[in-house]
């Protein structure tokens, strides 16, 4: 068990690869920075006993976590997982404050990592999918090959590209 420079816990490889798939949903569904949804996970769980892979907690998908981490409760509830309808209601969490000592990565702009691809969920279920393919088809306009894009999320929501010049 070792904690890392990104994660304010310490944990096995298991468990740190479970936090990174956290961290990967934050980003593709809430459109948020990778250090804001870093530092939301080590506010949240600083401190912590975590065991090594697979720890109780992963008896739950990481969205369920991700979900808990941006909405507040309601009557002790968070929406999560595919039965998350309309999210209008539900207020979200602030994030925590900037300069803490909880975000211990860098903030970085899209431009200074190059053009980011938002894939829009589609209402009718399609979020993977339906973003993809429209975000693929923008990348072979721009000139970009399936070895250009790097996705921020295993779904395929929010997408990195680099292209050569």
């Amino acid at each position: 068990m070792t904690r890392t420079e990104e994660f304010l816990i310490e944990l096995d490889e298991g468990m740190l690869q479970y936090f990174r798939d956290i961290a990967d949903e934050l980003v593709g569904r809430f459109g948020m920075s990778r250090a804001e949804a870093v530092a939301r996970i080590n506010a949240a769980y600083e401190g912590a006993d975590i065991e090594p892979y697979p720890d109780l907690m992963c008896h739950e998908e990481p969205d369920h976590w991700a979900y808990g981490l941006y909405f507040l409760p309601k009557s002790g509830r968070s929406p999560h997982g595919e039965s998350v309808g309309d999210l209008t209601g539900w207020e979200t969490r602030p994030a925590p404050p900037k300069g803490s000592h909880v975000w211990t990565l860098a903030e970085c702009t899209p431009r200074s990592q190059g053009p980011w691809i938002r894939a829009v969920p589609d209402p009718a279920g399609g979020i993977a999918e339906t973003g993809a393919l429209r975000a693929k088809r923008e990348l072979a306009r721009r000139g970009a090959n399936d070895r250009d894009v790097h996705s921020g999320s295993r779904r395929g929501i929010l997408m990195h590209v680099t292209m050569e010049t």
